[in-house]
Protein backbone atom coordinates (compact mmCIF):
# COMPACT_ATOMS: atom_id res chain seq x y z
CA UNK A 1 0.00 0.00 0.00
CA UNK A 2 1.05 3.50 -0.48
CA UNK A 3 -0.24 7.20 -0.19
CA UNK A 4 -0.71 10.29 -2.73
CA UNK A 5 0.90 13.20 -0.64
CA UNK A 6 -0.60 16.12 -0.72
CA UNK A 7 2.83 17.30 -1.98
CA UNK A 8 2.38 16.19 -5.07
CA UNK A 9 0.11 19.31 -6.32
CA UNK A 10 -2.06 19.54 -7.90
CA UNK A 11 -2.90 15.97 -7.05
CA UNK A 12 -5.11 14.26 -4.64
CA UNK A 13 -5.65 15.09 -0.77
CA UNK A 14 -3.26 13.15 1.35
CA UNK A 15 -4.63 10.27 3.00
CA UNK A 16 -6.25 7.82 0.03
CA UNK A 17 -5.01 4.64 0.44
CA UNK A 18 -3.88 3.06 -3.26
CA UNK A 19 -3.62 -0.55 -4.48
CA UNK A 20 -1.09 -2.00 -6.36
CA UNK A 21 -2.84 -1.17 -9.72
CA UNK A 22 -2.71 2.53 -9.27
CA UNK A 23 -6.22 2.69 -8.57
CA UNK A 24 -8.23 3.91 -5.22
CA UNK A 25 -9.79 1.26 -3.61
CA UNK A 26 -13.54 0.71 -4.08
CA UNK A 27 -13.45 3.19 -7.05
CA UNK A 28 -11.03 1.76 -9.80
CA UNK A 29 -12.43 4.01 -12.20
CA UNK A 30 -11.64 7.41 -10.93
CA UNK A 31 -10.04 9.71 -13.12
CA UNK A 32 -7.27 11.36 -11.62
CA UNK A 33 -8.08 14.89 -11.11
CA UNK A 34 -4.32 16.28 -11.77
CA UNK A 35 -4.84 14.51 -15.44
CA UNK A 36 -8.25 15.56 -16.03
CA UNK A 37 -7.51 19.74 -15.35
CA UNK A 38 -4.40 18.89 -17.61
CA UNK A 39 -6.55 17.68 -20.56
CA UNK A 40 -8.84 19.93 -20.17
CA UNK A 41 -6.35 22.46 -20.55
CA UNK A 42 -4.55 21.30 -23.03
CA UNK A 43 -8.05 21.30 -25.41
CA UNK A 44 -8.60 25.16 -24.10
CA UNK A 45 -4.49 25.88 -25.38
CA UNK A 46 -5.39 24.35 -28.76
CA UNK A 47 -8.93 26.78 -29.31
CA UNK A 48 -6.82 29.59 -28.02
CA UNK A 49 -3.75 28.80 -30.39
CA UNK A 50 -6.58 28.91 -33.12
CA UNK A 51 -7.17 32.31 -32.17
CA UNK A 52 -9.98 33.81 -34.64
CA UNK A 53 -12.07 35.96 -32.68
CA UNK A 54 -12.35 39.93 -34.12
CA UNK A 55 -11.98 42.88 -32.19
CA UNK A 56 -15.47 43.71 -32.64
CA UNK A 57 -16.48 40.44 -30.89
CA UNK A 58 -14.13 41.36 -28.38
CA UNK A 59 -15.24 44.97 -27.61
CA UNK A 60 -19.00 43.43 -27.89
CA UNK A 61 -17.99 40.98 -25.00
CA UNK A 62 -16.69 43.66 -22.84
CA UNK A 63 -19.95 45.99 -23.57
CA UNK A 64 -22.48 43.29 -21.67
CA UNK A 65 -20.17 43.96 -18.36
CA UNK A 66 -18.23 47.46 -18.69
CA UNK A 67 -20.39 50.73 -18.94
CA UNK A 68 -18.38 53.26 -21.35
CA UNK A 69 -15.03 53.62 -21.84
CA UNK A 70 -15.73 52.99 -25.70
CA UNK A 71 -12.17 54.17 -26.60
CA UNK A 72 -10.47 52.09 -23.62
CA UNK A 73 -12.66 48.72 -25.08
CA UNK A 74 -11.62 49.32 -28.32
CA UNK A 75 -7.90 49.76 -27.98
CA UNK A 76 -7.84 46.73 -25.70
CA UNK A 77 -9.64 44.69 -27.97
CA UNK A 78 -7.32 45.47 -30.48
CA UNK A 79 -4.37 44.95 -28.04
CA UNK A 80 -5.94 41.17 -27.38
CA UNK A 81 -6.31 40.20 -31.29
CA UNK A 82 -3.09 41.86 -31.95
CA UNK A 83 -1.79 39.76 -29.00
CA UNK A 84 -2.82 36.23 -29.93
CA UNK A 85 -3.17 36.59 -33.77
CA UNK A 86 0.61 37.46 -33.49
CA UNK A 87 1.32 33.60 -32.87
CA UNK A 88 0.04 32.17 -35.86
CA UNK A 89 3.18 34.25 -37.96
CA UNK A 90 6.02 31.93 -37.85
CA UNK A 91 8.63 34.25 -40.56
CA UNK A 92 8.25 37.31 -38.31
CA UNK A 93 8.55 37.94 -34.80
CA UNK A 94 5.92 40.23 -33.35
CA UNK A 95 6.39 42.25 -29.91
CA UNK A 96 4.01 42.04 -26.92
CA UNK A 97 1.38 44.03 -26.83
CA UNK A 98 1.40 44.84 -22.96
CA UNK A 99 -1.36 47.24 -21.94
CA UNK A 100 -0.95 50.21 -19.39
CA UNK A 101 -4.57 51.12 -18.35
CA UNK A 102 -4.86 55.10 -16.54
CA UNK A 103 -7.39 56.17 -15.23
CA UNK A 104 -9.21 57.13 -11.89
CA UNK A 105 -10.38 54.59 -9.77
CA UNK A 106 -13.97 53.04 -9.78
CA UNK A 107 -13.88 53.59 -13.54
CA UNK A 108 -13.54 49.67 -15.00
CA UNK A 109 -10.31 49.04 -15.28
CA UNK A 110 -9.82 46.05 -13.25
CA UNK A 111 -13.33 44.90 -14.84
CA UNK A 112 -11.77 45.31 -18.25
CA UNK A 113 -8.74 42.64 -17.42
CA UNK A 114 -11.10 40.38 -15.55
CA UNK A 115 -14.09 39.76 -18.27
CA UNK A 116 -11.20 39.48 -21.14
CA UNK A 117 -9.81 36.44 -18.75
CA UNK A 118 -13.22 35.70 -18.73
CA UNK A 119 -14.45 35.82 -22.70
CA UNK A 120 -11.00 34.24 -23.84
CA UNK A 121 -10.88 31.12 -20.66
CA UNK A 122 -7.59 31.45 -19.97
CA UNK A 123 -5.97 32.01 -16.42
CA UNK A 124 -6.29 35.32 -14.61
CA UNK A 125 -4.50 36.72 -11.80
CA UNK A 126 -4.53 40.42 -9.99
CA UNK A 127 -1.32 41.28 -8.53
CA UNK A 128 -0.61 44.37 -5.85
CA UNK A 129 2.89 46.15 -6.83
CA UNK A 130 2.67 47.67 -3.57
CA UNK A 131 4.11 44.71 -2.56
CA UNK A 132 7.28 44.10 -4.81
CA UNK A 133 10.60 44.52 -3.47
CA UNK A 134 14.00 43.30 -4.99
CA UNK A 135 15.67 40.14 -3.79
CA UNK A 136 17.17 40.85 -0.25
CA UNK A 137 14.90 42.95 1.20
CA UNK A 138 11.41 42.37 2.76
CA UNK A 139 8.68 41.45 0.55
CA UNK A 140 8.08 39.94 -2.65
CA UNK A 141 9.70 39.01 -5.29
CA UNK A 142 8.12 40.28 -8.68
CA UNK A 143 8.11 36.88 -9.92
CA UNK A 144 4.86 35.57 -7.50
CA UNK A 145 3.28 37.85 -9.61
CA UNK A 146 3.32 34.41 -11.65
CA UNK A 147 1.82 32.25 -8.62
CA UNK A 148 -1.62 33.20 -9.00
CA UNK A 149 -1.75 32.53 -12.64
CA UNK A 150 0.17 28.94 -11.88
CA UNK A 151 -2.96 28.38 -9.23
CA UNK A 152 -5.52 29.78 -11.60
CA UNK A 153 -3.93 27.31 -14.04
CA UNK A 154 -4.77 24.05 -11.93
CA UNK A 155 -0.63 23.91 -11.41
CA UNK A 156 -0.41 23.62 -15.37
CA UNK A 157 2.49 25.32 -16.05
CA UNK A 158 2.29 25.30 -19.97
CA UNK A 159 -1.44 26.72 -19.53
CA UNK A 160 -0.61 29.21 -17.16
CA UNK A 161 2.20 31.04 -19.56
CA UNK A 162 -0.73 31.77 -21.88
CA UNK A 163 -2.68 33.53 -18.96
CA UNK A 164 -3.06 37.02 -18.23
CA UNK A 165 -1.44 39.21 -15.21
CA UNK A 166 -3.02 41.94 -14.29
CA UNK A 167 -0.95 44.06 -12.27
CA UNK A 168 -2.75 46.66 -9.89
CA UNK A 169 -1.14 49.48 -8.40
CA UNK A 170 1.25 50.11 -10.59
CA UNK A 171 1.53 54.10 -10.65
CA UNK A 172 3.42 53.19 -6.57
CA UNK A 173 6.51 52.16 -8.48
CA UNK A 174 7.83 55.17 -9.64
CA UNK A 175 10.77 56.56 -9.11
CA UNK A 176 10.27 58.49 -5.96
CA UNK A 177 12.98 60.75 -6.59
CA UNK A 178 12.54 61.58 -10.46
CA UNK A 179 14.35 64.99 -9.78
CA UNK A 180 17.35 63.31 -8.90
CA UNK A 181 17.73 59.59 -9.69
CA UNK A 182 20.85 58.80 -8.01
CA UNK A 183 20.28 60.31 -4.75
CA UNK A 184 19.24 56.98 -3.26
CA UNK A 185 18.21 53.43 -3.39
CA UNK A 186 14.49 53.66 -4.35
CA UNK A 187 13.75 50.46 -3.01
CA UNK A 188 10.19 50.43 -4.05
CA UNK A 189 10.02 52.14 -6.98
CA UNK A 190 12.93 51.70 -9.33
CA UNK A 191 14.77 49.12 -8.52
CA UNK A 192 11.10 47.64 -8.74
CA UNK A 193 10.13 48.66 -12.36
CA UNK A 194 14.09 47.03 -13.62
CA UNK A 195 13.28 43.60 -11.85
CA UNK A 196 10.16 43.60 -13.78
CA UNK A 197 11.76 44.50 -17.31
CA UNK A 198 12.64 40.82 -18.35
CA UNK A 199 8.94 39.20 -16.96
CA UNK A 200 7.10 42.10 -18.93
CA UNK A 201 9.50 41.45 -22.48
CA UNK A 202 9.34 37.62 -21.95
CA UNK A 203 11.94 34.93 -19.73
CA UNK A 204 11.77 32.11 -18.40
CA UNK A 205 10.68 32.80 -14.46
CA UNK A 206 11.44 30.75 -11.70
CA UNK A 207 8.93 30.26 -9.16
CA UNK A 208 9.38 28.65 -5.38
CA UNK A 209 7.33 25.19 -5.37
CA UNK A 210 5.87 26.50 -2.29
CA UNK A 211 5.57 30.11 -2.08
CA UNK A 212 7.53 32.90 -0.65
CA UNK A 213 10.38 34.20 -1.92
CA UNK A 214 13.18 31.58 -3.70
CA UNK A 215 15.73 29.61 -1.99
CA UNK A 216 19.25 28.27 -4.02
CA UNK A 217 18.46 24.82 -2.52
CA UNK A 218 14.89 25.24 -3.09
CA UNK A 219 12.30 23.24 -5.35
CA UNK A 220 11.87 25.95 -8.49
CA UNK A 221 8.75 25.43 -11.46
CA UNK A 222 9.63 27.51 -14.21
CA UNK A 223 7.19 29.49 -16.17
CA UNK A 224 8.35 31.32 -19.63
CA UNK A 225 6.88 34.16 -19.86
CA UNK A 226 6.60 35.62 -23.33
CA UNK A 227 3.04 34.58 -24.04
CA UNK A 228 1.53 35.92 -21.09
CA UNK A 229 -0.37 39.38 -21.39
CA UNK A 230 0.36 41.49 -18.92
CA UNK A 231 -1.92 44.69 -17.94
CA UNK A 232 -0.48 47.47 -15.90
CA UNK A 233 -3.11 49.76 -14.07
CA UNK A 234 -2.76 52.43 -11.66
CA UNK A 235 -4.76 55.78 -11.09
CA UNK A 236 -1.69 57.66 -12.00
CA UNK A 237 -2.46 60.46 -9.94
CA UNK A 238 -1.16 63.63 -11.09
CA UNK A 239 -0.45 62.62 -14.72
CA UNK A 240 -3.16 64.58 -16.82
CA UNK A 241 -1.48 67.64 -15.42
CA UNK A 242 1.92 66.76 -16.37
CA UNK A 243 0.08 65.77 -19.61
CA UNK A 244 -1.55 68.98 -20.14
CA UNK A 245 1.64 71.38 -19.12
CA UNK A 246 3.88 69.19 -22.25
CA UNK A 247 1.27 69.83 -24.71
CA UNK A 248 1.15 73.76 -23.84
CA UNK A 249 4.59 73.56 -24.28
CA UNK A 250 4.80 71.67 -28.03
CA UNK A 251 1.93 73.81 -28.82
CA UNK A 252 4.56 77.10 -27.89
CA UNK A 253 7.70 75.47 -29.57
CA UNK A 254 5.22 74.92 -32.87
CA UNK A 255 4.70 78.73 -32.86
CA UNK A 256 1.30 78.81 -31.58
CA UNK A 257 -0.14 80.63 -28.76
CA UNK A 258 -1.19 77.58 -25.86
CA UNK A 259 -4.94 77.71 -25.42
CA UNK A 260 -5.80 78.56 -22.05
CA UNK A 261 -6.67 75.87 -19.35
CA UNK A 262 -8.14 75.57 -16.21
CA UNK A 263 -6.87 73.17 -13.52
CA UNK A 264 -10.04 71.79 -13.84
CA UNK A 265 -9.54 70.80 -17.30
CA UNK A 266 -5.85 70.03 -16.48
CA UNK A 267 -6.70 67.48 -14.06
CA UNK A 268 -9.31 65.77 -16.12
CA UNK A 269 -8.29 62.40 -17.16
CA UNK A 270 -9.86 62.90 -20.85
CA UNK A 271 -6.72 65.01 -21.77
CA UNK A 272 -5.27 61.78 -22.04
CA UNK A 273 -7.21 60.96 -24.84
CA UNK A 274 -6.52 63.89 -26.81
CA UNK A 275 -3.02 63.63 -25.66
CA UNK A 276 -0.36 62.08 -28.91
CA UNK A 277 1.76 58.97 -28.50
CA UNK A 278 4.75 60.44 -27.96
CA UNK A 279 3.51 63.33 -25.13
CA UNK A 280 2.03 60.07 -23.33
CA UNK A 281 5.17 58.57 -22.88
CA UNK A 282 7.07 61.65 -21.93
CA UNK A 283 4.53 62.28 -19.57
CA UNK A 284 5.38 58.71 -17.60
CA UNK A 285 9.10 59.34 -17.79
CA UNK A 286 8.80 62.67 -16.35
CA UNK A 287 6.18 61.27 -13.57
CA UNK A 288 8.64 58.64 -12.48
CA UNK A 289 8.75 55.97 -14.76
CA UNK A 290 12.57 54.40 -16.28
CA UNK A 291 12.05 54.47 -20.37
CA UNK A 292 12.86 50.52 -20.44
CA UNK A 293 9.90 50.17 -18.29
CA UNK A 294 7.90 52.31 -20.54
CA UNK A 295 8.73 50.70 -23.93
CA UNK A 296 7.77 47.47 -21.70
CA UNK A 297 4.01 48.69 -22.28
CA UNK A 298 3.23 49.59 -25.71
CA UNK A 299 0.01 50.23 -25.89
CA UNK A 300 -1.56 53.30 -23.19
CA UNK A 301 -5.20 52.86 -22.48
CA UNK A 302 -6.75 55.97 -21.13
CA UNK A 303 -9.93 55.74 -19.04
CA UNK A 304 -12.41 58.46 -18.32
CA UNK A 305 -14.16 59.25 -15.26
CA UNK A 306 -17.61 58.20 -14.91
CA UNK A 307 -20.87 60.46 -15.89
CA UNK A 308 -24.04 60.47 -13.99
CA UNK A 309 -25.73 58.49 -16.77
CA UNK A 310 -23.02 55.75 -16.73
CA UNK A 311 -23.19 55.29 -12.81
CA UNK A 312 -26.85 54.61 -13.82
CA UNK A 313 -26.27 52.37 -16.14
CA UNK A 314 -23.91 50.67 -13.94
CA UNK A 315 -26.53 49.85 -11.10
CA UNK A 316 -29.19 48.77 -13.46
CA UNK A 317 -28.23 47.78 -16.89
CA UNK A 318 -25.20 45.81 -16.90
CA UNK A 319 -25.40 41.86 -17.09
CA UNK A 320 -24.54 41.38 -13.16
CA UNK A 321 -25.72 44.94 -12.12
CA UNK A 322 -25.51 45.78 -8.01
CA UNK A 323 -29.70 46.13 -8.53
CA UNK A 324 -29.78 43.06 -9.85
CA UNK A 325 -28.30 40.98 -7.77
CA UNK A 326 -29.78 42.52 -4.40
CA UNK A 327 -33.38 41.62 -6.03
CA UNK A 328 -32.30 38.14 -6.34
CA UNK A 329 -30.48 38.05 -2.90
CA UNK A 330 -33.85 38.85 -1.67
CA UNK A 331 -35.88 36.83 -3.98
CA UNK A 332 -34.54 33.94 -1.93
CA UNK A 333 -36.66 35.18 0.60
CA UNK A 334 -39.75 35.36 -1.14
CA UNK A 335 -39.43 39.17 -1.08
CA UNK A 336 -39.99 41.15 -4.09
CA UNK A 337 -36.67 44.15 -3.66
CA UNK A 338 -37.64 47.52 -5.46
CA UNK A 339 -35.66 50.80 -5.81
CA UNK A 340 -37.91 53.89 -6.70
CA UNK A 341 -35.95 56.35 -9.12
CA UNK A 342 -35.35 59.46 -6.24
CA UNK A 343 -33.49 56.06 -4.73
CA UNK A 344 -31.23 55.81 -7.53
CA UNK A 345 -30.76 58.98 -7.68
CA UNK A 346 -29.61 59.77 -4.13
CA UNK A 347 -27.57 56.95 -4.34
CA UNK A 348 -25.63 58.04 -7.30
CA UNK A 349 -25.63 61.50 -6.13
CA UNK A 350 -23.80 60.25 -2.93
CA UNK A 351 -21.60 58.25 -5.67
CA UNK A 352 -20.33 60.94 -7.17
CA UNK A 353 -19.36 62.99 -4.20
CA UNK A 354 -17.03 60.26 -2.80
CA UNK A 355 -14.97 60.26 -6.07
CA UNK A 356 -14.58 56.96 -5.46
CA UNK A 357 -16.06 55.79 -9.00
CA UNK A 358 -18.36 52.65 -9.19
CA UNK A 359 -16.70 51.30 -6.28
CA UNK A 360 -19.20 53.47 -3.84
CA UNK A 361 -22.44 52.05 -5.32
CA UNK A 362 -22.23 49.17 -4.07
CA UNK A 363 -21.27 50.07 -0.25
CA UNK A 364 -24.26 52.63 -0.94
CA UNK A 365 -26.85 50.08 -1.94
CA UNK A 366 -25.61 47.44 0.90
CA UNK A 367 -26.60 50.65 3.44
CA UNK A 368 -29.76 51.62 1.90
CA UNK A 369 -30.87 47.96 1.86
CA UNK A 370 -29.16 46.72 5.31
CA UNK A 371 -31.95 46.81 7.32
CA UNK A 372 -34.57 45.31 5.38
CA UNK A 373 -31.97 42.18 5.01
CA UNK A 374 -31.95 41.84 8.61
CA UNK A 375 -35.59 42.52 9.50
CA UNK A 376 -37.42 40.88 6.65
CA UNK A 377 -36.44 36.74 6.08
CA UNK A 378 -38.68 35.08 7.80
CA UNK A 379 -39.52 31.35 7.69
CA UNK A 380 -43.30 30.53 6.54
CA UNK A 381 -44.32 34.33 6.20
CA UNK A 382 -46.29 35.45 2.87
CA UNK A 383 -44.00 37.18 -0.12
CA UNK A 384 -44.55 40.68 -0.17
CA UNK A 385 -42.15 44.05 -1.85
CA UNK A 386 -39.35 46.08 -0.61
CA UNK A 387 -39.53 49.09 -1.98
CA UNK A 388 -36.51 51.08 -0.98
CA UNK A 389 -36.99 55.06 -1.69
CA UNK A 390 -34.46 58.43 -1.11
CA UNK A 391 -35.03 58.23 3.04
CA UNK A 392 -33.81 54.59 2.58
CA UNK A 393 -30.39 55.31 1.27
CA UNK A 394 -30.30 58.00 3.94
CA UNK A 395 -31.93 56.14 6.92
CA UNK A 396 -32.13 52.47 5.83
CA UNK A 397 -35.97 52.75 6.70
CA UNK A 398 -37.79 51.14 3.92
CA UNK A 399 -41.69 50.20 3.01
CA UNK A 400 -43.32 47.09 3.21
CA UNK A 401 -46.46 46.32 1.07
CA UNK A 402 -48.14 42.80 0.29
CA UNK A 403 -47.10 41.42 -3.29
CA UNK A 404 -49.90 41.77 -5.90
CA UNK A 405 -50.17 39.79 -9.39
CA UNK A 406 -48.12 42.94 -11.51
CA UNK A 407 -45.20 42.61 -9.23
CA UNK A 408 -43.89 39.41 -10.00
CA UNK A 409 -40.25 41.43 -11.09
CA UNK A 410 -37.98 44.55 -11.49
CA UNK A 411 -35.88 43.50 -14.57
CA UNK A 412 -37.95 45.09 -16.77
CA UNK A 413 -37.32 48.31 -14.69
CA UNK A 414 -34.23 48.10 -14.24
CA UNK A 415 -33.79 47.74 -18.18
CA UNK A 416 -36.09 50.57 -18.89
CA UNK A 417 -34.49 52.38 -15.89
CA UNK A 418 -30.59 51.83 -17.41
CA UNK A 419 -31.26 53.30 -20.95
CA UNK A 420 -30.63 51.86 -23.97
Amino acid sequence: MGYVCAMDWPGFAAGFEVGRTGMLQGDAGLEDPAVAARDRNLQKLERLLQFDVTPREIAAYLEEYVIGQAHAKRATAVAVYNHHRSRQIRDVEVSKSNMLFIGPTGVGKTEVGRTLARFLDVPFTIADATNFTPAGYVGDDVENMLMGLLMSADGDEQWAAHGVVFIDEIDKTRRTSAGNPSITRDIGGECVQQAMLKILEGTEARLPFFGGRKHPQGKNITINTKDILFIGSGAFEGLPEIVAKLMRQGQTNLGFRAAPRSSAKEADYRVLLEAPYHILQDALLEYGFIPEFVGRFPVIVPFEALEREEYRAIMTRTRHSILRQQIALFALDGVHLEFTEDAIDAIITQAVQMKSGARALRSLVERAVSKARFELPERGRERVRCIITAESVESGNYRVEPLTAGHEGQDETLQTAGGE
